[in-house]
């Protein structure tokens, strides 16, 4: 079943800071000081395997509603998971936000995990998408 469906999911992250993906390597120390400097809240996505940057959004708020508006714009979801590193509150907040444009979609809730936490920091929040990308309506 994964086999099958893999091809099919697709998420963004939403960090609150840079800080801990320089810490881990995951990008230079010029970067992350821009970014800090900007207060930068960048956002990556993962497709078939493969990383790529999404957007960069000046505030968290922003950053969750570009989340919400990506998972908003497919037009057939069988499924959402929302994952988060500290912020129960705030994944409980975005949740209620997609069940209500997707009330009989499944929408799982997890915490992640310590060695992902270390690596992303504690303002990770993650919204994965199994489903179609068309025009939703």
């Amino acid at each position: 079943m994964a086999r099958h469906t893999i091809h099919r999911v697709v998420f963004h992250a939403a960090f609150d800071t840079l800080e801990y993906l320089e810490r881990g390597g995951r990008i230079g120390k010029a970067q992350a000081f821009l970014g800090s400097l900007l207060k930068v809240n960048p956002i990556i996505g993962i497709k078939d395997g493969e990383v790529y940057p999404c957007a960069r959004e000046r505030s968290r708020a922003k950053a969750i509603d570009y989340l919400y508006n990506f998972a908003a714009s497919f037009g057939n979801v069988e499924g959402l998971a929302v994952e988060y590193a500290t912020d129960l509150d705030e994944a409980n907040r975005l949740v209620r936000r997609l069940h209500s444009k997707y009330p009989q979609v499944p929408i799982y809730l997890s915490r992640a995990s310590p060695v992902i936490g270390t690596h992303a920091g504690p303002g990770l929040i993650i919204v994965s998408v199994l489903g179609d990308r068309q025009s939703a309506t």
